[in-house]
């Protein structure tokens, strides 16, 4: 990471594949089961798509649940996480591995039964994103945003590292996200959504959970993040390193490790014009601990 100060923004995400694979936390397994009970026919032989799969995290779990039963195929834009991801997946898997972004999906009109993304859509052009959503799905298929977020409300720890984030780059404030028209920015996807004419009724579902971390998987998850290669721009890579440290240090505990929380949010819509029965099959299958987002 020597070099990372000097690495222009657009080009963060190949600097730090590896401590994204490392590091970054996986998904609940009550996401992706949620996603395939939420579908209206049997996903045999049909594709599978997560775009901006990065290190294909999140597309190793899909391809996990279905077991060579669908095509589950990652699309990721930057070189070194497609590289990373085809060498953090199994041989036999099944996953194929694309170049492509959000907003031109290397599929054909109506391909894809289900199409994901986990931890990325705040990078895309959501409103282009969404349009190619609506090319490329097939009737009664589904979209399913998945989001990690760092619970710094319920940590010391983790607001202490918000802190530590927030003084490194002026710019940014907890909760937000990197947006590609520049500075960091919230995000709500269920609003986005509900508020468009082409997708159907918004269900949102959440997952808290802790993991526990040593500390240098904190440090990891850290430097995997794109407002702490920011941070390092902002105030030089030996002060914020210094800063990180001695945060760690502070809470670990005796050996050496730390119990990070996450909340993780899922959002599941359909495209109107190609759905049937329009949410019936979301609402009856998510249930009791459902929330419809108007």
């Amino acid at each position: 990471m020597d070099d990372c100060a000097d690495i222009p923004r657009k080009d963060y995400l190949g600097t730090v594949a590896d401590l994204y694979e490392q590091n970054r936390p996986r998904y609940p397994p009550d996401v992706v089961t949620t996603i395939l009970l939420s579908l209206q026919e049997d996903p045999i032989d049909a594709t599978i798509a997560d775009v901006g799969c990065g290190t294909g995290i999140f597309t190793r779990q899909l391809a996990r649940h279905v077991e060579h039963s669908c095509r589950v195929v990652g699309v990721e834009p930057n070189t070194s996480m497609r590289e990373q991801a085809r060498v953090a997946t199994a041989a036999g898997s099944g996953i194929e591995y694309k170049a492509g972004t959000a907003e031109h999906m290397p599929f054909h009109d109506g391909e894809c039964l289900v199409i994901t993304a986990a931890t990325a859509a705040s990078w895309f052009d959501r409103p282009r994103f969404y349009h190619e959503v609506v090319r490329v799905i097939r009737p009664n298929g589904v979209l399913a945003l998945v989001q990690n977020r760092r619970a710094f409300w319920a940590s010391e720890s983790l607001a202490a590292l918000e802190s530590l984030l927030e003084e490194a780059t002026p710019s940014y404030r907890r909760g937000t996200h990197y947006d590609p028209a520049g500075g960091f920015r919230g995000v709500d996807y269920a609003s986005e959504l509900a508020a468009s004419p082409e997708f159907g009724p918004v269900i949102g579902r959440t997952w808290e959970w802790k993991q526990k971390m040593s500390a240098s998987q904190f440090i990891g998850l850290c430097l995997s993040l794109s407002v702490a290669q920011e941070g390092i721009r902002g105030i030089g890579q030996r002060a914020f390193m210094d800063k990180l440290d001695e945060l760690t240090q502070r809470f670990c505990d005796a050996g050496g490790a730390m119990e990070v929380p996450f909340v993780t949010e899922l959002t599941l819509t359909t495209v109107r014009s190609k759905t049937s029965a329009i949410g019936s099959a979301l609402e009856k299958i998510v249930g009791c601990s459902k929330r419809e987002l108007d």
